[in-house]
């Protein structure tokens, strides 16, 4: 499993990643949410997969009253996958579109991205 990781926000309300990956390389299984985003009311949760160009991506919003916004460090998702062969591969995340957002829909700088890869022994 692989965990999207927010870390030294402040303020983030709403967040979208795209990741992509080699198809004959990774199936991406379920994708599940994860708590940083949580509050009284669980976060929006969305997911798109597109298989045949092995994309995926995670939409998330707070929807809680009482934690409208999250700050610090935290999960949004976790993306199971299943390993297919044994070739060493990517899973980078599209940076054009991987986006965060304050409670205003204003956007927070992304500072920098770090890539999974996948090394099979």
């Amino acid at each position: 499993a692989l965990d999207i990781k927010i870390m030294g926000v402040t303020g983030l309300a709403a967040a979208q990643a795209k990741l992509t990956y080699d198809t004959s390389a990774v199936t991406i299984g379920d994708v599940t949410s994860g708590d940083f985003l949580q509050g009284n009311t669980d976060p929006l949760f969305i997911v798109t997969k597109d298989e045949s160009n092995g994309e995926v991506t995670i939409y998330t919003s707070s929807l809680s009253s009482d934690q409208p916004t999250s700050d610090g460090d935290g999960v949004i998702a976790t993306v199971n996958f299943t390993i297919n062969g044994s070739t060493n591969t990517n899973i980078n995340f599209d940076s054009a579109d991987t986006i965060m957002l304050d409670v205003n829909g204003a956007g927070i700088t992304v500072n920098g991205l770090e890539n999974g890869y996948l090394i099979l022994e």
